[in-house]
């Protein structure tokens, strides 16, 4: 006997009954693979993640420098290309939240980090992140950029790719 879709989103949902109707539906998605609904609202929970303490929570200030010459070196820098040429073939329009999200980004980085070619790095990443969102754009290694900001840290060096899709990791970010 087989299941219906109706039945199997039933069976989704039923599994997590905590957290408010719009948690519900985006885990009802993300079992069923559909995260294109899902993307564009991450926005606000990127801003969560820029706004809370675990924002660069365990940067080491005196290691800067040499993180930022990892980032200008492979893997991380061709992989960052690759992953924004996957995002500008979209052609994406201006969009005045994800401007809002790298300014922010970038000041909230600078009050921590005081470098602004550190800043100019992450707020490029949260820009990306938050394109490849509204693109549809998931994979691997972006879901682990987001992974590392979510963990406290800025990215750099080879960066394990994270099998999370990138709605769960950035969904954990709540507004």
């Amino acid at each position: 006997m087989t299941s219906s879709p109706v039945t199997s989103v039933q069976l989704c949902y039923n599994k997590k009954l905590k957290g408010s109707l719009s948690d519900k539906l985006s885990y009802i998605l993300m079992l069923c693979g559909r995260t294109d609904s899902l993307m564009t609202d991450l926005v606000p929970n990127l801003q969560s993640l820029v706004d809370s303490d675990r924002f660069l929570a365990t940067v080491n200030l005196d290691a800067v420098n040499d993180m930022l010459d990892s980032r200008d070196a492979a893997p991380f820098d061709s992989e960052w290309v690759r992953v924004h040429e996957l995002v500008t073939q979209h052609e994406l329009g201006p969009s005045p939240a994800v401007d809002a999200l790298r300014e922010s980004a970038f000041k909230r980085a600078f009050a921590i980090t005081e470098s602004p070619d550190v800043c100019g790095y992450i707020s490029d990443d949260f820009g990306l992140i938050a394109d490849a969102a509204r693109a549809d754009v998931s994979d691997a290694w972006l879901a682990a950029l987001a992974a590392s900001y979510a963990s406290g840290v800025i990215p750099h060096g080879e960066l394990v790719g994270d099998s999370r899709p990138l709605v769960e990791i950035v969904s954990e970010f709540q507004p």
